[in-house]
């Protein structure tokens, strides 16, 4: 808990100086802007910065208050005193610079807490649904002619914004416990919805969240209303009185009766100490909402507002942004935005959706700071019952650092051992918005649950789903009929190809189209096309080196296939003229058939000549830049050119010259040597690979750093034999990861993520993938 020490009258003095500067580091958090703005109404000159502006940054200098993108030493010049959001770390530039100029630094939490205590403040404060209460209390005083100031953790369109300012006297707070400041809070009337175990960045435990609010009630000056439905903050309630409970229980002093969702909201009725009060509707459906509307009635009826007003307000109630904000609606598409982060809330919200009768609900999931996700990564799972398909994405850190068993990763193998919905992971929120906007179908939902830059898909979602018929928003369907104009002569293509059937890992979703391209000139108007029309292109070779996503890749997969590619010539020069659809085997083969030395190291080694020319393929201190001596490729474009090797750039596991080109042939410079010789060092290294050849593997997962094998860290960092549904990370070498009959794309990325995480964090040591993922 923050030590305030004599802090308050400290900042009581500086809100009583008018004119005085205030600067705020990470303004454009939520709360951070409503407090701006109540700073700026009481006078003070109030500026901020943000690291990452966002829509607020807009409105809060529409409001006089200006906004720095960055944190910069500079912006404290002339500051009289600073506020920094939690978000802030210590490490931050600003921050420092602050701290060395001696300026008074405080919490946001603090300053508020100070605003609460010097006047007739309503604070709302719980685990879950502080701030659709928050929202529902400022509606109410407003409607009922109050004219309240208000500070709210989310963007109420209907209010004017995140806070607003009255001439009333009265001030409707949302209290956020997550850094523990609501213990300094002495509000008028106090509103605890619930307490349930969060923020484990913050609190040990339970006691220690339940100790925070319990200083929150004992500092209330008039009323505490809680909600009596929830153990833990009954038992913190029964040392207080006076006291006002609600909720379902017959022992609530405002008892909810004859609950109802309905197809655009709820209904239900209160009584008041076994008095009927009348009924009441919303806009919004859930049990959780009929709960949040209580509580604001309490408050309402603590104030002395009838309860006819109290109603009236509550049906025109329009909900919070992504408060099950419903952000497209057509025939075909209901598409909901929610900042559900908690197992609590996520459950909530998927029994409010289940009432829509949709006919699959699709959803994607944004898991918000690695502290939560691992303390509470257990209940999970079970939260998302009732979802046909989940996507998870990356955490949102919330400026925490990553911590073991934090990860998406780590979250994703949850679920995989909870095994009862259909699971994958995004490594991107953009590839997770293509996934869904090409598998929705007519009748679907799609849930777009989190609290972090999630939100960037609820807008997404509004810009594509909400102007576009849900048939109009896979571009592979527009791509498709332009192909067919082409007229390829040698080419095989196929729509929605199974990946997992052209890759040696034998996982994967489907290409939105695979072409197999049978000669150049098919190869270069396929090319041309895709570039002309912005249509992404991957190529590949035998599928030994990549991992197809779960989600599937979007675009053209190329392979170049047939006799145009595979072929061998030797030149008078002494070089050998290798198709890029040569196998390595082959390769090898023939090598040792025609007495030529240099290419042994490539044994057992899957691929092509054009996928190890690509990747610098490479085993047994050689690689294949050693006996490369010049590279014909295609560009992009359709045009053929011809790199030498100084041109081509090869590195460790890289060739950065044929990046966004494909190899058509190479050019390699090999020696003859001695039958048996060749042969017995081709032989030693299959013997050593052929465990290999038993398993369904992409060989090496990651780049051997420059301090040392990465099979070793992994193994150091605690993880061979680690399983993840049907993937694992083998026994034999731990850079290698095999898959089963069980296995998904997922279950493979889950495993790299972790074993990248892992050593990172025990070893200090930053792992490179070696296989390309495809998406």
């Amino acid at each position: 808990m923050p030590d305030k020490s004599d802090k308050t009258e400290e900042i009581r003095g500086l809100l009583r100086k008018k004119k005085s500067r205030v600067h705020m580091l990470g303004v454009c958090g939520v709360g951070m802007a409503g407090l701006a703005f109540l700073l700026r109404k009481k006078g003070l000159n109030v500026t901020g910065c943000d690291q990452s502006p966002n829509q607020l940054a807009g409105w809060l200098k529409q409001r006089g208050i200006p906004v720095s993108a960055g944190h910069d030493p500079a912006h404290i010049a002339g500051a009289d005193w600073i506020i920094r959001s939690s978000a802030v770390p210590e490490t931050d530039p600003e921050l420092k610079a602050a701290r060395r100029a001696g300026k008074k630094i405080f919490q946001r939490g603090l300053v508020l807490a100070e605003i609460a205590s010097s006047a007739d403040s309503i604070c709302v404060s719980g685990t879950h649904g502080k701030t659709t209460t928050t929202a529902m209390i400022a509606h109410i005083l407003k409607k009922a002619g109050l004219k309240p100031s208000f500070s709210i953790g989310g963007e109420a369109t209907a209010l004017g914004g995140v806070a607003g300012h009255g001439p009333g006297g009265k001030i409707v707070l949302e209290a956020d416990e997550s850094d523990g400041t609501i213990a300094f809070y002495k509000p008028l009337i106090s509103v605890i919805t619930n307490i349930e175990f969060d923020h484990a960045e913050h609190f040990k435990d339970l006691g220690s969240l339940k100790e925070c609010f319990a200083r929150f009630a004992r500092g209330t000056r008039r009323r505490v209303v809680y909600c009596i439905d929830d153990r833990e903050a009954a038992r913190i309630m029964k040392r207080f009185n006076p006291a006002l409970s609600y909720g379902f229980s017959p022992g609530a002093n405002l008892r909810i009766r004859q609950w109802k969702d309905r197809p655009n909201g709820l209904t239900c009725s209160l009584e008041h100490d076994n008095i009927r009060l009348g009924r009441i509707q919303l806009t919004v459906p859930g049990r959780h909402n009929a709960l949040n509307a209580a509580a604001a009635c309490a408050a309402g009826l603590e104030l002395g507002i009838p309860f006819a007003t109290i109603a009236a307000a509550l049906a025109e109630f329009q909900p919070v942004a992504r408060r099950f904000e419903k952000i497209v609606q057509t025939k075909d598409l209901l598409v909901i935005s929610d900042y559900a982060h908690h197992p609590t809330e996520i459950a909530a919200l998927l029994k409010a959706a289940r009432a829509l009768k949709r006919k699959r609900w699709l959803a994607v999931f944004q898991p918000h700071r690695y502290s939560r996700t691992k303390a509470l990564g257990r209940f999970f799972p079970p939260a998302f019952d009732g979802v046909n398909e989940l996507i998870i994405c990356p955490v949102y850190e919330a400026s925490e650092n990553i911590i073991s068993g934090g990860t998406s990763w780590d979250l994703y193998e949850k679920f995989r051992e909870y095994g009862k919905i259909k699971t994958f992971c995004a490594r991107s929120l953009r590839q997770a918005w293509d996934y869904l906007k090409a598998k929705a179908e007519p009748g679907d939902g799609i849930l777009i649950i989190g609290a972090g830059s999630i939100v960037q898909i609820a807008k997404w979602a509004k810009e594509e789903a909400g102007k576009k018929a849900i048939g109009k928003l896979n571009p592979a369907r527009i791509w498709q009929a332009g192909l067919k104009k082409l007229n390829l002569k040698n080419s095989l293509v196929r729509y929605k190809q199974p990946m997992a059937l052209k890759t040696t890992l034998r996982v994967g979703g489907t290409a939105d189209i695979y072409i197999e391209a049978g000669d150049p000139a098919d190869l270069a108007l396929v090319l041309s096309w895709a570039g002309q029309n912005g249509v992404p292109v991957r190529i590949i070779g035998s599928g030994s080196n990549v991992l197809a996503s779960d989600l599937g890749v979007r675009g053209i997969v190329l392979r170049l296939k047939g006799a145009s590619w595979r072929n061998f010539r030797r030149e008078k020069n002494g070089l050998i003229l290798a198709g890029a659809g040569v196998g390595l085997q082959g390769l090898v083969a023939w090598a040792t058939k025609q007495k030529i030395t240099g290419t042994e190291f490539l044994a057992g080694i899957p691929g092509t000549v054009g996928g190890a020319a690509r990747m610098n393929a490479g085993a047994w201190g050689r690689e294949f830049a050693d006996i490369v001596k010049w590279v014909r490729v295609m560009e992009m474009s359709g045009k053929t050119r011809l790199l030498g090797k100084s041109r081509l750039g090869f590195a460790y596991r890289s060739c950065k010259g044929l990046e966004n080109r494909i190899v058509l042939e190479a050019a390699l410079s090999l020696q003859g040597g001695k039958a048996g010789i060749i042969s017995r060092k081709t032989s030693e290294i299959m013997r050593r690979r052929k465990w290999m050849g038993a398993i369904r593997s992409a060989g090496s997962i990651f780049k051997n750093p420059k301090t040392g094998h990465a099979g070793r860290l992994i193994e150091n960092a605690g993880l061979k034999g680690r399983m993840i549904g049907g993937a694992k990370i083998t026994d034999q070498h731990a850079n290698i990861i095999a898959t089963n009959n069980r296995a998904i794309a997922s279950d493979v990325l889950a495993l790299a993520g972790i074993a990248r995480n892992e050593v990172k964090i025990k070893l200090g040591v930053n792992l490179t993938t070696e296989i390309e993922c495809l998406e």
